[in-house]
């Protein structure tokens, strides 16, 4: 199991989407399970209801404050994904 990008946040204002691209079609390739974390709920949700998430692909929403709660809430409950 890998935790992936743990001193980064693929789902940034700053990634471009290629990079994106990029990392997700690695993944998919690899045996490995990955671990994704963000503090962009949106973004995530926007991307695995566009593009789908791999299936080695476990992905969870950071919180740092009770504001984000809810949309972290509302991210992971519409998620596909095999585990969140």
């Amino acid at each position: 199991m890998i935790f992936a990008i743990d001193m980064g946040d693929l789902f940034g204002p700053l990634i471009p989407a290629n990079w994106i691209w990029e990392l997700m079609n690695i993944m998919e390739e690899c045996l490995e399970i990955f671990q994704v974390l963000t503090k962009y709920p949106d973004d995530l949700l926007y991307w695995a209801q566009a593009h789908g998430l791999p299936e080695n692909v476990w992905v969870g929403v950071t919180v740092c404050n009770q504001s984000m709660v809810e949309s972290a809430l509302h991210c992971l409950s519409s998620l596909d994904a095999a585990v969140k």
